[in-house]
C-alpha cells in the first residue's frame, strides 16, 4: 500500500518511518533512501561507507546508485555498506550508463547490453 505524497510528508516530520511501499513477498521500503552521487569521488572528503553505513543504521533501506557515479566507486562502497546485511533487508538500485543500454538501436542488443551492465555492476556492488 503505498502512502500519499502529503502523509508521507507528515509522517517524516514527526520522526515516523512508516512503510512506503511493502512488495508481495511482504519486504518493504521505508520513506528516505541514500544516494551515492558524490560518494567515491574524493576518497579523502569523508569515510563514504561510515555515512551509508550510519544511514542503514537509523532505518534507511534503500541505497541508490549508478554505475557512471565515481567511475563504479560508489557502487562498491554501497555492497561494503551492505556487507554482513542480509540481502532482503537493503535494497540497493542502481541505473545503466546510456551508452550501455543503446547498443546497436536493435531491441535484442539493447537488452545485452543492459544484461551486461547489471551484471558488472553486481559484481562490483558484490557484498564482500
Amino acid at each position: 500500500k503505498l502512502q500519499s505524497e502529503t502523509e508521507t510528508q507528515r509522517n517524516i516530520l514527526k520522526g515516523e518511518m512508516n512503510i512506503v511501499f511493502q512488495t508481495e513477498s511482504g519486504q518493504t521500503v521505508g520513506p528516505i533512501g541514500q544516494g551515492t552521487w558524490y560518494l567515491g569521488e574524493d576518497p579523502d572528503r569523508f569515510d563514504a561507507e561510515a555515512l551509508l553505513r550510519a544511514g542503514v543504521e537509523a532505518g534507511m533501506n534503500l541505497i541508490d546508485t549508478a554505475e557512471m557515479y565515481a567511475e563504479g566507486r560508489a557502487e562498491s562502497l554501497a555492497g561494503d555498506a551492505a556487507r554482513g546485511r542480509k540481502r532482503e533487508d537493503l535494497y540497493i538500485v542502481s541505473k545503466v550508463l546510456p551508452q550501455n543500454a543503446e547498443g546497436s538501436g536493435l531491441l535484442h542488443d539493447d537488452v545485452r547490453y543492459v544484461r551486461l551492465s547489471i551484471t558488472s555492476t553486481l559484481r562490483t556492488s558484490e557484498h564482500r
